[in-house]
């Protein structure tokens, strides 16, 4: 019987099967009892598709034994292809000089040759291969094209589609993919040109207007996106799931939903990506559409493996941490590669909504943890710095120290962690252990050492750096700001003349610049600083006022506080410590305006209040002072100490350092204690009720000799006074 070649295009994939007609029965009997030999091509794609690659290989072999020089093209495409799931890159080169002569005469050799080699990613050969054809059919190119998009060379599958005369439906499909994997102008006029000149042809069928819509929007075209997504009458499910997909890599969540209730079934995908966009739009709206589609699907088939982790990922997003957890904990199977991406979207939800101990006690639980959740194990301990976690670090790095799972970016999280556990030293034997070091951890590093206040370190490491970028420099300045001096001035003006053009542009190195000009002294350069940016963010007019206080330069402040058209909470509490600084009639006009405008807002929290309650006092409004003092809900310890500066002995006061002192036995911090003790005029320290108080807050802290000496320093004492000492 005839052997012939059948092409099938499904779903963008180009399958090529050799067919053999076989007969199922004897030429003597309509009904033969002898079994039908199967031919071994067919055999061989028969393993294939059960994953068998080896037994298709040594099928092959003993077939090639057999007639090397009859072995049909269809047995050769699928000894290659199992060769590409083995790794036999040599078995398929001898391959090769096999059917070396038999090329020019068959193009599926070809085909089959570069496809190979594509997959090996051997793309000199198979250039080699298809430059030599003589017979380039749209089979053959789109191997090529397939092959370029599959290495990351799409300019070159588009230069392939270029030499197209008559391109069929999986050459435009695969254009689209090549223009959608390179965004640009180009790309997107070609995508154009090619829709234009084929929008009314057969050939552009809903798998090609799917790679069209994902062209479109990954060139940034939305709108033309949109324009074909509407113009068709009937739209399959891929069309949604793309423009889905690209208004969610545009960050348009909302229309990515909008799109999903146009659609009576969805599948998986479609699914997956309504959790995704649910995710970037966390909302009490997204999580109510969260919980009734997992509802409605929750026991079909539909929400496979990468739907629920997803759908964690979307509750976790939108605060339901109780709901996301229920889920993951119900999962049958805890081993699979997508339950470890699961993970990845607990720990990342645990880590934001600073859970971090239940990050850290589900890591306990993993046999095989990949190299994503390791990072976020360490930046669940750097979150929760202990004993506890610092062991687990520690631990974790002994196990893995010599694996390839220590690559650049956990050695970085391994090192902040260290450093914020407080354990420089170990931290510096990792970072010195490695002869190859990347920028983040020389960041990670530097930042470890300003945080535990070694700024010198820090400096020092960023001179050994071969290559500076915005956050090493950045980090930098906040060093040179720890430790201002002569010195740090100079190398923070040096620093800034070298990479003032390249890397001192964004909003937070800007910020850092204008803070350690500031903390040296150097006023001008920092006003000079902000007068030159282009963009000047919030964090840049705090930094600002932030310095003209610490120079005393208050009335600079104020002035920059009235440019500020939407204020948050920390240039309000800047505003509040300037006129702190400045007391007047004036300052107190501008403290009282401020505080009628925004007391009814969210931006007023505890420091801004704290900072108001001292500007009242500073500049004599005591009655103020107290109206709000006394009308706050919720009162934190250094609201007590702004009420007690610059006070006068009266029966208030009196209650109002009661108060103090009985916040502060609550809160223990021996520290702060001792702040709100040195306030305390001693006239009032002998007082009974203040003594009974102070030795009862010094008790509740631990300070036993503190509580001593007020017991032994009291004049007469009460039951109370006995009843606080023992």
């Amino acid at each position: 019987m005839s052997n012939r070649l059948v092409y099938v295009n499904f779903k963008f994939r180009t399958l090529f099967i050799l067919r053999q007609q076989i007969p199922c029965t004897s030429s003597t009997s309509s009904f033969s009892t002898r079994p039908r030999t199967i031919d071994p091509g067919q055999q061989m794609k028969i393993l294939n598709d059960k994953n068998q690659f080896k037994q298709s290989i040594e099928l092959f072999e003993r077939e090639k034994k057999k007639n090397k020089d009859q072995l049909s093209s269809f047995i050769i495409d699928q000894a290659l292809k199992a060769c590409v799931q083995v790794r036999d890159f040599r078995r398929g080169q001898d391959i090769h000089q096999l059917v070396q002569h038999r090329l020019s005469a068959d193009s599926s050799l070809v085909k089959s040759l570069i496809h190979f080699y594509m997959q090996c990613h051997d793309m000199n050969t198979a250039e080699s291969l298809f430059h030599i054809s003589t017979n380039k059919t749209v089979y053959v190119c789109s191997v090529m094209m397939k092959g370029y998009i599959e290495n990351g060379k799409p300019e070159k599958a588009i230069e392939i589609f270029k030499g197209v005369d008559k391109p069929d439906a999986v050459l435009i499909t695969l254009l689209f993919k090549a223009c959608a994997q390179v965004p640009s102008e180009e790309s997107l006029n070609l995508v154009k040109n090619i829709w234009k000149r084929y929008q009314n042809t057969p050939l552009l069928n809903s798998y090609v207007l799917t790679s069209l819509i994902d062209a479109l929007m990954k060139c940034g075209d939305a709108k033309d996106a949109e324009a074909v997504f509407n113009g068709q009458s009937t739209k399959v499910l891929p069309m949604y799931g793309a423009m889905m997909k690209g208004y969610i890599d545009d960050e348009m969540p909302q229309k990515a939903i909008d799109v999903f209730q146009q659609v009576n079934e969805p599948d998986a995908v479609l699914i997956t990506l309504l959790f995704k966009a649910c995710a970037q739009a966390p909302s009490e709206k997204s999580l109510d559409l969260v919980k009734s589609i997992w509802k409605k699907y929750q026991k079909t088939p539909l929400l496979n493996s990468y739907v629920l982790t997803s759908l964690i990922d979307a509750l976790m997003k939108c605060g339901d941490v109780k709901e996301a957890e229920m889920i993951f904990n119900r999962l049958p199977t805890k081993v699979s590669s997508v339950f470890l991406h699961m993970c990845h979207f607990l720990f990342a939800g645990y880590i934001k909504h600073m859970m971090p101990e239940k990050a850290i006690e589900v890591f306990k639980g993993l046999e095989k943890p990949d190299t994503v959740l390791i990072i976020l194990l360490c930046k669940a301990c750097a979150q929760v710095p202990s004993e506890e976690s610092l062991n687990l670090v520690k631990n974790i790095w002994k196990q893995y120290q010599n694996t390839p799972l220590l690559n650049p970016y956990i050695l970085t999280s391994l090192i902040d962690a260290l450093m914020k556990c407080g354990d420089v030293k170990d931290a510096e034997a990792v970072f010195n252990g490695f002869s190859t070091k990347v920028s983040s951890m020389h960041g990670a590093m530097m930042k470890g050492y300003i945080d535990n206040e070694m700024p010198q370190k820090a400096i020092d490491l960023f001179m050994q750096a071969n290559e500076s970028d915005e956050i090493l420099v950045t980090l930098l300045f906040k060093a040179c700001a720890q430790v201002a001096s002569e010195e740090s001035l100079n190398l923070v003006k040096i620093i800034w003349k070298q990479y003032n053009a390249k890397i001192v542009q964004s909003e937070s190195t800007l910020t850092s610049l204008i803070n350690a000009l500031m903390k040296c002294g150097d006023v001008n350069n920092s006003e000079t600083v902000f007068a030159e940016s282009r963009h000047k963010s919030l964090s840049m007019y705090g930094a600002m006022m932030k310095g003209y206080i610490e120079n005393e330069m208050s009335e600079k402040a104020i002035d920059l506080f009235k440019q500020v058209e939407d204020p948050r909470e920390i240039i309000i509490t800047l505003l509040f410590n300037a006129c702190a600084q400045l007391p007047s009639q004036q300052s107190l006009s501008l403290i009282k305006t401020v505080w009628k405008k925004y007391q009814n807002t969210a931006l007023l929290h505890e420091h801004a209040l704290t900072a108001l309650i001292d500007a009242f006092m500073r500049c004599g409004d005591v009655k103020g002072a107290e109206t709000i003092f006394h009308k706050l809900p919720h009162k934190v310890l250094p609201m007590y100490g702004a009420m007690m500066k610059d006070i006068k002995a009266t029966q208030s006061n009196f209650v109002i350092y009661l108060l103090a002192i009985n916040a502060s036995a609550q809160v223990a911090i021996a520290s702060e204690c001792q702040a709100i003790v040195d306030e305390i005029p001693q006239h009032i320290v002998s007082n009974s009720k203040i003594s009974n108080a102070l030795i009862d807050m010094w008790g509740k802290v631990g300070c036993v000799q503190k509580a001593e000496q007020v017991f032994t320093n009291l004049s007469s004492i009460d039951q109370v006074g006995y009843a606080s000492m023992s």
